[in-house]
């Protein structure tokens, strides 16, 4: 299950029974098993990402380098598209 880290501070969770502890960064996504998606949700530590959030916002953050002038499109060509 995708999550977003919705804490302040890194949180420490076991994905092993309190074995091994993992700290996961605050705004980040972490695909997680579900029963600790679940706890890190219940707990209020992060809350349950879509594939199509992740699409939206990759779209964004995507950055199209400008045309340099002499390539830039004609109102025509604009119009074709």
């Amino acid at each position: 299950m995708l999550v977003r880290i919705i804490a302040k501070q890194p949180v420490r969770y076991s994905l092993t029974n309190g074995l091994n502890e993992k700290e996961y960064d605050p705004g980040l996504v972490y695909e997680l098993p579900l029963f600790a998606a679940e706890g890190m949700i219940a707990h209020g530590w992060a809350r349950a990402v879509t594939d199509s959030e992740l699409l939206a916002e990759e779209e964004r953050d995507i950055e199209l380098p400008a045309l340099p002038k002499d390539e830039q499109p004609t109102k025509s060509q604009e119009k074709a598209r």
